[in-house]
């Protein structure tokens, strides 16, 4: 998502996570993840790193 971000800085790049584990990509502008995975503290933390 870096490099791809480098190259073309203008449009909205997203990740789609198939679990919430681990560190988030920072370098997106939005992740896609199944609802039973969402908890507030999710949210707060997007929401810190102005993800959608």
């Amino acid at each position: 998502m870096t490099q791809l971000k480098k190259l073309v800085p203008n449009p909205r790049v997203g990740i789609v996570y198939a679990l919430n584990i681990g560190p988030m990509e920072k370098s997106v502008d939005f992740i896609a993840l199944e609802e039973s995975w969402v908890t507030e503290q999710l949210i707060e933390e997007l929401k810190q790193n102005s993800m959608d």
